[in-house]
């Protein structure tokens, strides 16, 4: 499931029963984000080291909160919704749209070959007149030190960044905790952006974009993930993006990443055209992250007040 230790919290070992009497001890707790028609949570598991045919179970804390009921006979679970359930006909007919553009999503950082320079190139037009600037070596916590390596190896693998020897600007990296436990490793690029001219593209106001929205029946969400960069950097600014780990010294290669795109759909009927327009970006090679592909239905005032009693 790439899944790294660092991201398991151990604790006092428990032992764990299976149905034949087998006995295993837990290696220590993982939180893992569920989503299950329309409803995200964040569970707690178990970790155990063991062959199984499954790589997750869902017990009876789960099964209680979502208000699911199973059937055994069925081989189903159903559970309440409050953005309702797409038909099954559309379902069906999404599921084989998927299976039919696979290309275009990304597993792991090593699928991401970016969009081809002679389309787009991002390009950071430094001042000249400004001094470059090497920042102070800031010094992190042994825990932090590994989440660092481990995210430079996995965009060196990817050719996202590459080692630099006599950079003019050097930055630090910072590591960010998100909410859901997990850690961010981000570049403090203050001082570069001070060289850099400011883009005056007006950010778009959420009240419009919420109204723009209204009277569509499906949204469709595709979100291409942090870390999943596709625009190159020009290569002559590639190492005035440098920054210093405590085991090297790199720039990045791939520094643009797309993110968070809706397609909307007046009618639900209409989903699977729109998102054939969406979708005519494989020849520029533009890859979406393959686990955050939603479909939500917008409900009226009226159904908005029955799901809420």
């Amino acid at each position: 499931m790439s899944i790294l230790e660092s991201e398991i919290v151990p604790r006092t070992s428990s032992v764990l029963v299976g149905l034949s009497g087998e006995t295993k001890n837990t290696l220590g707790d993982i939180k893992l984000p569920i989503y299950i028609e329309g409803v995200n949570t964040i569970q707690i598991f178990c970790v155990i080291d063991c062959l199984s045919c499954c790589n997750i179970i869902l017990g009876r804390p789960w099964i209680h909160e979502m208000k699911a009921v199973p059937s055994t006979y069925h081989q189903c679970v159903k559970l309440p919704s409050p953005w309702g359930v797409v038909k099954t006909d559309i379902e069906q007919d999404l599921i084989s749209f998927l299976k039919r553009i696979k290309s275009t999503f990304a597993w792991k950082h090593e699928d991401m070959t970016g969009i081809s320079k002679d389309i787009i190139t991002h390009k950071l037009s430094v001042d000249p007149s400004f001094r470059p600037i090497h920042q102070q070596r800031r010094k992190y916590a042994p825990e932090r030190n590994v989440v660092i390596q481990e995210e430079v190896d996995r965009l060196l693998r990817a050719g996202m960044i590459r080692e630099v020897k006599y950079p003019k600007w050097l930055a630090n990296v910072v590591v960010v905790q998100k909410k859901n436990g997990k850690w961010r490793v981000c570049v403090d690029f203050t001082d570069l952006n001070k060289a850099c001219p400011k883009d005056p593209f007006p950010l778009p106001h959420i009240d419009s974009k919420v109204d723009v929205a209204a009277g569509h029946e499906l949204l469709t969400f595709m979100d291409a993930s942090y870390g999943f960069q596709q625009i190159q950097m020009e290569p002559s600014d590639q190492e005035d993006t440098t920054f210093m780990t405590p085991t090297g010294i790199y720039c990045d290669t791939m520094e643009v990443y797309i993110d968070d795109m809706v397609v909307k759909s007046e009618r639900k009927e209409d989903v699977l055209q729109d998102l054939e327009v969406a979708y005519e970006i494989q020849p520029f090679q533009m890859l979406l992250w393959c686990e955050s592909w939603e479909i939500y239905r917008l409900c009226d005032d009226k159904e908005r007040d029955r799901s809420q009693h």
